[in-house]
């Protein structure tokens, strides 16, 4: 269970550097293709981005930063607004409301980044993200046996698309284990370590999925 929990912490610190710089940059040039108010919309996005990370800063923890993290939701509604099709958007509002404590919404916002029309929005390496960073959501929010196998879904479709992420391999290695299924948890663990052979998480679950 640490070891998964750590994974999980991964990826969410993760999110917001992937959201604002690769999500950003992509709508940054959809925005222009589409005309002024997809240009607000993009205004409204990048607000959300430096109030999200303004918000994570240390500087600015418990009332404080939940307030910039409302801030936040507030521009991406705004953007959503005017440009509802564009995942990234979505995907901003997801990561402004996990700030706040509101996992359950988050995975809602997520979800929808995920689903069409928004998801025709994204290459497959950003819904490889996006599905990885739901996945560590439905961990988060502990929802037993079938949080599990919605978490584990998730990541085998986010290596589908990209193979070669080693945390999400190795987070699919501990839901498989903590789903009772060895023979695929020493299997995706074998992949994280042959992806990084210093990898000391795939080390430690492998070491322990064979004892």
């Amino acid at each position: 269970m640490e070891i998964l929990v750590t994974l999980v912490m991964v990826v969410l610190g993760l999110g917001l550097l992937w959201a604002v710089k690769m999500l950003g940059s992509t709508v940054a040039g959809r925005t222009r293709a589409r005309g002024a108010s997809r240009s607000q919309a993009r205004r409204h996005f990048v607000n959300a981005a430096q109030l999200l990370a303004k918000s994570r800063s240390p500087g600015n923890a418990g009332a404080v930063g939940r307030k910039i993290a409302r801030e936040a939701v507030a521009e991406a509604d705004a953007a959503i607004l005017l440009d509802p099709k564009d995942a990234a958007l979505h995907i901003v509002k997801s990561l402004a409301l996990q700030q706040l404590g509101r996992p359950a919404a988050a995975l809602r916002s997520l979800t929808t980044a995920l689903a069409k029309p928004a998801s025709r929005s994204l290459s497959p390496s950003e819904r490889a993200e996006a599905l990885a960073k739901r996945a560590s959501l439905f961990l988060e929010q502990g929802k037993g046996r079938r949080g599990l196998d919605l978490a584990i879904a998730d990541l085998e479709e986010s290596l589908s698309l990209k193979a070669d992420n080693v945390d999400v391999q190795c987070m699919l290695a501990n839901c498989y284990e903590k789903n009772g299924q060895k023979v695929k948890a020493v299997a995706a663990y074998q992949k994280s370590l042959a992806l990084d052979p210093d990898f000391s998480e795939a080390k430690k679950g492998l070491s322990k999925v064979e004892s």
